[in-house]
């Protein structure tokens, strides 16, 4: 994402849908979706529950500035014996020296 020009809320929003539109359309390949280990033996949760837990995705954004670069993002519910129920995570595949520097 590029820098926005202001920090008010419009601008940030601007550049984040620039941002989304670069992103190519995902294919069956891109994601996973699943149960955390151990979901079925949790209080109040059915042996044979096909409810899924997390998702994850491979997102790939074409960007002048950045060239072809590919990201990998996830987020789900953990186990209750965590302190947040919920969580995300991405990864990129550029390290952030490189997305930082200017264009």
């Amino acid at each position: 994402m590029e820098s926005p020009k202001t920090t008010d809320h419009e601008s940030i929003r601007d550049e984040q849908g620039k941002l989304f539109k670069l992103i190519r359309p995902l294919g069956p390949e891109d994601v996973v979706r699943g149960q955390f280990r151990g979901y079925r033996q949790e209080k109040g949760v059915a042996r044979d529950s096909k409810v899924e837990t997390f998702a994850a995705a491979r997102l790939h954004i074409d960007s002048p500035r950045l060239g072809r670069s590919a990201g990998l993002y996830s987020c789900g519910q953990v186990p209750a014996n965590n302190d947040d129920r919920s969580a995300g995570n991405a990864q990129t595949t550029r390290s952030q020296q490189d997305l930082l520097r200017p264009s």
